[in-house]
């Protein structure tokens, strides 16, 4: 998936590395928004898929020094095709931000 606008952010790719690393990232303007230029993001895919709502939730129970961001869902009929599936949504633990995103499958991967 090639660095493109998405109705989560401006900039977001998903790649694989030259070692088989699979890397999705969220590209933010520092100057514009809060969050860092980079931030690492989690999949919730196969058996998992529609658990990154309770999983972030869960961390923001546990860590201290956090905030919720954005959450953005799946329109209906859009893969992964689970009712309230999260298309992305981020959080602060300890003052570092996470993605975290349900998907029912592997995006095709672009190398770099």
């Amino acid at each position: 998936m090639p660095v493109d606008k998405h109705p989560f952010s401006e900039r977001y790719g998903w790649i694989q590395d030259k070692y088989g690393l699979s890397w999705q990232l969220i590209l933010s303007d520092p100057k514009d928004e809060e969050r860092p230029f980079i931030i690492p993001s989690l999949m919730f895919i196969g058996a998992v898929c529609g658990k990154a709502e309770e999983a972030t939730n869960f961390y923001l129970s546990v860590f201290r020094n956090t905030k919720r961001g954005i959450i953005a869902r799946y329109p209906l009929g859009m893969e992964p095709g689970k009712k309230g599936a999260i298309m992305v949504t981020d959080c602060m633990l300890e003052n570092q931000w996470f993605a975290a995103m349900d998907g029912a499958r592997r995006a095709p991967v672009f190398f770099i």
